[in-house]
């Protein structure tokens, strides 16, 4: 996971990671959600990836966008389901 920068020093979240159709972010009271292009849609993650870069807004997008959006159900505590 890479450290998210939290320019506004407000951010509830700690960290992400991404790949090339999903961005997984993991929030201060420790949850992890996985959102991908099949749930979230392509426009919406990469919007996600560009705010998790700069550290700035991601929160209050995927806030803001929340009824939108369909994290994986299933949470990431450092393994793998199966």
């Amino acid at each position: 996971m890479i450290p998210y920068k939290n320019m506004n020093l407000l951010s509830p979240i700690v960290s992400y990671d991404f790949g090339v159709d999903w961005i997984r972010v993991e929030w201060f009271e420790g949850e992890t959600r996985t959102y991908r292009y099949s749930d979230t849609g392509k426009r919406n993650i990469n919007r996600m990836i560009k705010c998790a870069k700069t550290g700035r807004g991601l929160a209050t997008y995927i806030e803001s966008n929340r009824d939108k959006f369909k994290p994986d159900s299933k949470k990431f505590w450092g393994f793998k389901f199966f």
